[in-house]
């Protein structure tokens, strides 16, 4: 039993890399940003017509409000509500009193989203988001990367900085995992305790696919045999989601895997972009290597590898962010999935050199 209760509090508290923490807060707070702005027309158009008196406005709180007592917001709060999740992300990925704008800004999310969901149809886009901000200003999220960080450098005499890994720095990391896993796993559990294998008979997904007009539809139902290996892929991904958990190198098979089906989905079923749940996923990545394997090239006396640290990461991050504002945040996202494994698996390259030469 002790040794049960060991290795649980090795996988939720091991030291882990302050680096990677705070890449993925800064990345947490730039996807809450883009989701705010996304939505805002929508929380505002609901709250101008639940000041007007709108009939057909039909208010539905999700069981957080119901407990909580939240009511809906007005025209005039909605607004500031607004103003603060525009700053609050911002101090977030600045890291300006990193724990208590964590704090506010996983509630102000919470609140937003209840919003969406209280006048509309609930969804799994964002649960597991929300969880990654509730635990996110648990852990040391600001002690690198962060104007806190620098102030208090800055305090204490230019002292140098601290090392890479601290206790609790994987909490958040590790709590935004569970949540996307099992989210995936019920999905596929939920699949075969209702309806077996039989689901993947391809008749299943086919007759979903017909309820939509789609050139993708279209062409994904003229098969029924395509259909059911496609069911077979999807329900084989979701049911063995927690595998990664144990095994960390599936990651380069599910995260992928996750982002294919997603964007299918997309395009076939009209489910929309999931654009904050695949974002989430990074919490399965080493973050941390990215900016090691960045200072070794521009640390490097060859012009050649300065170059390309510069182009590998400006160019896809300036693609990346011309894309998502213009036209599709699909290809936004595969492109910073592109981007970022490269810069990964150069770095895993340029560590075997410099392991293997000392």
């Amino acid at each position: 039993m002790s040794a049960v209760l060991a290795a649980w509090d090795r996988f939720w508290l091991a030291p882990a890399s302050l680096r990677r923490l705070a890449l993925f807060r800064i990345a947490l707070a730039l996807l809450v940003l883009q989701d705010v702005i996304g939505t805002a027309r929508v929380v505002l158009r609901d709250a101008a017509a639940l000041d007007a008196g709108d009939p057909n406005l039909w208010w539905s709180p999700i069981l957080l409000f119901q407990v909580l007592g939240w009511p809906p917001l007005g025209l005039a709060a909605a607004e500031m509500l607004y103003s603060a999740m525009l700053v609050l992300p911002v101090l977030v990925a600045l890291g300006i009193g990193t724990r208590v704008t964590c704090f506010a800004l996983a509630l102000g999310f919470l609140y937003w989203t209840g919003l969406i969901y209280g006048f509309g149809k609930p969804h799994h886009d964002k649960v597991a988001l929300a969880f990654a901000l509730m635990a996110l200003w648990v852990g040391p999220a600001g002690r690198v990367y962060s104007i806190d960080a620098w102030l208090r450098r800055r305090r204490r005499g230019g002292e140098p900085a601290e090392g890479d890994l601290a206790p609790w720095a994987a909490l958040p990391l590790r709590f935004t995992q569970i949540s996307a896993v099992f989210g995936y796993a019920f999905a596929g559990w939920s699949k075969l305790a209702i309806s077996g294998l039989a689901w993947a008979n391809g008749y299943s997904l086919q007759g979903i696919m017909l309820g939509h007009d789609n050139v993708w539809a279209e062409l994904l139902t003229r098969r029924v045999e395509l259909c059911a290996l496609l069911s077979v892929g999807a329900l084989a991904l979701q049911s063995t989601f927690p595998l990664i958990l144990f095994f960390p190198r599936l990651r380069w098979l599910y995260l992928p895997g996750a982002v294919a089906f997603h964007v299918g989905t997309w395009h076939t079923m009209d489910t929309g972009p999931y654009i904050t749940l695949w974002f989430t996923l990074l919490a399965f990545l080493p973050l941390e290597q990215v900016p090691r394997w960045f200072h070794a090239e521009l640390s490097s006396r060859s012009p050649w590898r300065v170059a390309r640290a510069l182009l590998s990461t400006g160019v896809p991050v300036a693609l990346s962010v011309y894309v998502f504002a213009v036209h599709s945040p699909v290809v936004a996202a595969l492109l910073l999935l592109a981007s970022t494994t490269y810069l990964l698996r150069r770095n895993r390259t340029y560590g075997a050199r410099a392991n293997s030469s000392g």
